[in-house]
């Protein structure tokens, strides 16, 4: 929540500001202020997620490295069967049937047998588990544990400079060895950490030292102010959005196509692939779309009255405030499909897609800009 409700970063911001350099006094909130922004901008997530859920989850099914290896965990620890960590797939991409393996004289291959049952296919599942699981879990803790704590104790080991120091130095082209990407990549799989490497390719190979020359960054590489860092910042945030706008495309038009459907009372005659779900839970185990709707209006005017009781109108209007949470929203869904392909929010850079709106729409007004990046990093980050 104090990463959320911008503690970390936007409420210290409003704290540097200057009345020279902004136009702006720096702004102190006292502890009861604290909380009526936390609460502010609490919910507005929360009642976004279960639409979101559906999406990336039921229909996307998109791997959450995190929450994959989460659930393996608790399946050890608790002596469960493993969970299914089949191979998901995006909307779009094309079933490949797998042929059964056949031997050469035509007979299938070796299958489970038939005599066993549930009950006993489940138990050696679970001894299976408890066995070889606890002993991958303990060797890949000390082998990660032993090469953080080697790192700690010699720092050279976060920069190693494999293509040279000149351009470790100069380029930051340098290779940080850690294991816990490591265990992302093998749950992510290999087409989106193939697209990962491309990227990286693309961005510190090609663009940073593109824009370097070519003068559009003329600081220091790191730099997130004018460097090439800030500079290709930009162009993953729009390959980002561009990509989760089109892909969410699709979802929209069944969407308008079924309410269509039922407006002229032809939704019996709707096409079966369109009313089709992965869904697995039930009914009584959902969340009603009447209180996602009821939640998050009351959240927004909730959030808004907050939000201008704490920074006043000359702080940001109300207006504002609304297009920043439906701005949020928007974003967050981008935040929520990145992070459950990369294991990656980029609720910073979210954020600064909002200021970029906000300082188009509100020239000049530093103080409604961070805020409505607080607003959208809240949203994401929940």
């Amino acid at each position: 929540m104090p990463l959320a409700a911008g503690f970390v970063g936007i409420l210290p911001a409003l704290t540097l500001l200057s009345e020279e350099r902004d136009g702006t006094p720096p702004i102190h909130l006292s502890w009861i202020e604290a909380v009526a922004w936390s609460c502010g901008v609490a919910f507005f997530g929360v009642f976004l997620s279960p639409p979101i859920r559906k999406q990336v989850i039921i229909e996307e099914q998109l791997t959450f490295p995190s929450g994959t290896a989460t659930a393996q965990l608790i399946s050890v620890l608790h002596k469960l069967p493993p969970p299914d960590t089949t191979v998901r797939h995006r909307r779009g991409y094309t079933h490949i049937d797998e042929e059964e393996h056949v031997s050469h004289d035509g007979a299938q291959g070796p299958s489970t047998p038939d005599d066993l049952s549930d009950e006993e296919i489940e138990t050696e599942e679970r001894e299976t588990v408890e066995h070889d699981g606890w002993r991958t879990l303990s060797w890949s803790f000390s082998a990660s544990g032993s090469l953080t704590l080697f790192a700690y104790f010699f720092p050279v080991t976060f920069t190693i400079p494999l293509f040279g120091n000149y351009l470790a130095r100069e380029w930051l082209w340098y290779f940080t060895p850690s294991l816990s990407y490591v265990g992302q990549g093998i749950i992510m799989g290999f087409p989106t950490t193939l697209s990962m490497n491309l990227g990286m390719f693309v961005g510190w190979a090609i663009l940073s030292p593109l824009s370097k020359l070519s003068g559009w960054a003329p600081g220091p590489v790191g730099d997130m102010t004018n460097g090439a860092r800030g500079w290709i910042l930009w162009t993953s945030l729009g390959i980002m959005c561009a990509d989760s706008f089109v892909s969410l495309l699709p979802v929209a038009f069944d969407y308008v196509g079924d309410l269509i459907a039922r407006r002229n009372k032809d939704y019996l005659t709707v096409d079966e692939s369109r009313t089709r779900t992965h869904e697995t839970e039930t009914e009584d185990r959902l969340v009603p779309m009447t209180w996602v709707l009821f939640g998050l209006v009351s959240s927004i005017l909730v959030g808004t009255i907050l939000v201008w009781i704490v920074f006043g109108h000359e702080g940001i209007k109300p207006w504002a405030t609304v297009l920043g949470f439906l701005l949020g929203g928007m974003l967050s869904i981008f935040g929520v499909r990145a992070l459950g392909e990369t294991d990656l929010n980029p609720v910073s850079g979210l954020g600064k897609i909002s200021q970029l709106v906000f300082a188009w729409i509100q020239p000049g007004n530093i103080v409604a800009n961070i805020i409505a990046g607080g607003v959208t990093e809240a949203g994401a980050q929940q």
